[in-house]
């Protein structure tokens, strides 16, 4: 038994063993695994060619092989629907699935109570069924609640599906009317996607639902939350409930969010300027408070958002579900350079020798430590930080004073130095202390003002910019002959494509003087074929009486030319002449 619940082999080991290291997968070795999901008691994973595998429970129909493989599949199968239609990404709730096809299709299988699965109905379905979507819509992003589900637009658009208990859908509406009239229309699960209208009022470019709240991130970085307010997971400063759409302000005001995941009643964002926040309820561990920072009382619940890890952190990554948090972070200090004139030597011995009057000096990585601070008297105090430590060591008292945090100063003694070498200024400045050793005390006023012109001429010869500036123009001049070059060449492929255009139009004008030409001769050919069949007839019936032929026809000749008034045919017919 693990949690309460008994294994169903989602692990993808072969057994229904519980694991407390991580194990390889053994069945999707050689394959490239570019994203996971995981369900109540079922994982999905999809590989950089778009193939689907899945294992685990199939109860419900989650694999998406149709039950065939049993209740419960103990290493990863393929799901051969999607052989010829490659998967983008995948998201699964605690019993139901959604993916998004390269094609920007959307498909769906599993458990279909209150119609989270988008289908119209509420039926299970046991192999991947097409979701169908208003046309003229993108989707680009699909995300699976515990029992509902998210489909993003390209537009920023959000449609929803599934159980809307306490708005974590965004799907109630609230309308006032004229003489202070309000009325709060509440939808308590719709079974086809529907339009968050309250949120069509911004540009959502992410979306994370939770088990009992909602929280999305604007094209502006602005934090929109909704859904429960029992243990002030909407970051809101109260634990009241709130009917519409919350958009963050307070500790969050002017900050961009660029990373937030909802779990099991509590939320954690990240900044674009690397700081975590988290709020809501901090049982178990869920807030990452340490004991210092947990309240005396029962209540370990927070309605603002308070800064954790003290320290800055980049988070590329961020996901919750159910108590736990899986974060991937990148630790950021403020950086300064460390230099020195000796070598070899350790931050402890370093300090040492600064102590003992030697001429090294260290400026040393600092970094701002966030402090928590719960609101009181009905405020929020803000994030407070520590000043960033810029002096260098004197002492090594320095070390164990109270402006060093614990973490830096621990940091500090464990690091490399790295040592710098000798710039033509710290040169200058041993030579200066040579000569001012060797030379008259009369001459030794004058000498700081002769050193630090030398050094800045030093400085000036180091910072002359006559060389950079000359590859700058040739480099330059080679970009303009290119450019020359390039328009020259497109100015000639322009010219032959004008001649080609020319070309072309006159083969079309021929080629129709050509159609029409054929059909002329297509219409004399006719014609001509009519004439042939005629004279095949008139030669048919006349062949009976061929042997008068000559003489009819020597008839009708005569009988024409005194038709048309010959001279026989007139002294025959006694006509005078």
């Amino acid at each position: 038994m693990q949690g309460g619940s008994k294994l169903h082999g989602q692990l993808g080991h072969g057994d229904r063993a519980s694991y407390r290291q991580p194990k390889h997968v053994e069945k999707l070795q050689g394959k490239s695994v570019k994203q996971v999901s995981c369900g109540g008691d079922f994982t999905v994973c999809i590989t950089d060619e778009g193939q689907v595998y899945s294992f685990g429970s199939d109860y419900y129909g989650c694999l998406g092989v149709g039950q065939a493989e049993g209740s419960e599949v103990l290493e990863p199968i393929l799901v051969d629907f999607f052989l010829n239609e490659p998967v983008e990404q995948v998201s699964c709730g605690d019993s139901h699935i959604m993916v998004l096809t390269r094609s920007k299709s959307v498909y769906s299988w599993g458990c279909g109570e209150y119609g989270r699965l988008g289908l119209d109905s509420e039926d299970d379905v046991y192999s991947p069924q097409k979701v169908e979507v208003q046309r003229g819509l993108c989707i680009v992003n699909v995300s699976c609640g515990s029992d509902g589900s998210f489909l993003l637009t390209q537009s920023g658009k959000v449609l929803a599906c599934g159980s809307n208990e306490h708005n974590k859908l965004g799907l109630n509406q609230c309308t006032a009317g004229i003489i202070n009239h309000e009325a709060y229309q509440e939808v308590p699960y719709t079974t086809s996607l529907t339009l968050a209208k309250q949120l069509s009022f911004y540009k959502v470019r992410s979306i994370s639902p939770g088990k009992t709240h909602t929280a999305a991130i604007d094209e502006r970085g602005r934090l929109l939350t909704f859904g429960s307010n029992k243990c002030g997971q909407l970051g809101v400063g109260d634990y009241r409930k709130h009917l519409g759409i919350n958009l963050l302000g307070g500790p969050l005001g002017g900050k961009q969010v660029i990373r937030v995941s909802c779990g099991d009643e509590f939320t954690i964002g990240a900044t674009d300027d690397n700081h975590i926040f988290a709020w809501g309820n901090g049982g178990n561990g869920r807030l990452a408070m340490t004991p210092n920072e947990r309240p005396q009382g029962s209540d370990i619940c927070t309605s603002w958002p308070r800064p954790i890890f003290g320290s800055l952190h980049h988070v590329p990554e961020l996901s919750c579900r159910g108590w736990n948090t899986i974060l991937i972070v990148e630790k950021v200090l403020n950086s300064k350079t460390i230099r020195s004139n000796s070598s070899g030597l350790s931050i402890g011995t370093l300090a040492q020798s600064c102590s003992s009057g030697g001429s090294a000096q260290v400026e040393v990585d600092s970094a701002r430590e966030s402090l928590a601070s719960e609101p009181s008297d009905g405020g929020f105090r803000g994030t407070m930080e520590a000043e960033p430590e810029t002096s260098p060591f004197n002492t090594t008292e320095n070390m164990e004073s109270s402006a060093c945090p614990s973490w830096l100063r621990q940091e500090l003694e464990e690091a490399e130095f790295i040592p710098m070498p000798e710039t033509p200024s710290s040169a200058s400045m041993e030579l200066s202390q040579n000569m001012s050793a060797s030379l008259p005390q009369h001459t030794e006023a004058s000498l700081p003002a002769k050193m630090s012109q030398s050094t800045e001429e030093v400085l000036q010869e180091q910072r002359d910019p006559s060389c950079a500036c000359s590859a700058l123009q040739e480099e330059v001049q080679r970009l303009q002959a290119l450019v020359s070059s390039c328009m020259s060449e497109q100015e000639n492929l322009r010219r032959e494509n004008t001649q080609l255009t020319r070309r072309v139009q006159e083969l079309e004008d021929k080629l129709q003087v050509l159609m029409q030409q054929g059909q002329t001769v297509s219409q004399h050919g006719e014609a001509i074929q009519t004439l042939q069949r005629q004279v095949a007839l008139c030669v048919k019936g006349l062949s009976p009486a061929a042997g008068s032929a000559e003489t009819s026809r020597e008839d009708s000749d005569a009988e024409s030319w005194c038709f048309l008034g010959a001279d026989p045919c007139r002294s025959a017919s006694g006509t005078p002449m």
